[in-house]
């Protein structure tokens, strides 16, 4: 089959046009997951509820949940936690899981910039 030079224009333009799409759409989405928004949050009393900076060896945000490694459970304060937010806690024997809905990603935040801070 033999196209003419304004045929192959035509798909020539088409395919640029989709490409151009797709990046911008790729870029788009990037720039989504880089721009999250981190809200003034003072993770303090969650912090002290989780027995302290050197109690805490990482944080990881999943979901609205907050899954925390720590070195010594018996640290742990449960009712302050719940007092702060913490809608429900999980006590494993090196981990602590926090359930705090939307801020459950600030106060992963802030437990990382502290831990930044303090070593």
């Amino acid at each position: 089959m033999i196209y003419s030079s304004l045929q192959l224009f035509e798909w020539i333009i088409i395919g640029a046009g989709a490409l151009i799409l797709l990046i911008g759409i790729i870029s788009l989405v990037i720039y989504k997951k880089r721009n999250i928004k981190r809200l003034p949050f003072d993770g303090g009393p969650i912090i002290t509820g989780l027995g302290g900076i050197d109690n805490i060896i990482e944080a990881k945000v999943r979901g609205s949940r907050l899954s925390v490694l720590i070195i010594n459970p018996l640290l742990v304060n449960e009712a302050l936690l719940k007092q702060h937010g913490v809608s429900s806690l999980v006590m494993m024997s090196k981990k602590a899981v926090l359930l705090l809905g939307e801020t459950a990603s600030n106060v992963a935040f802030a437990i990382d910039k502290a831990k930044q801070l303090h070593s």
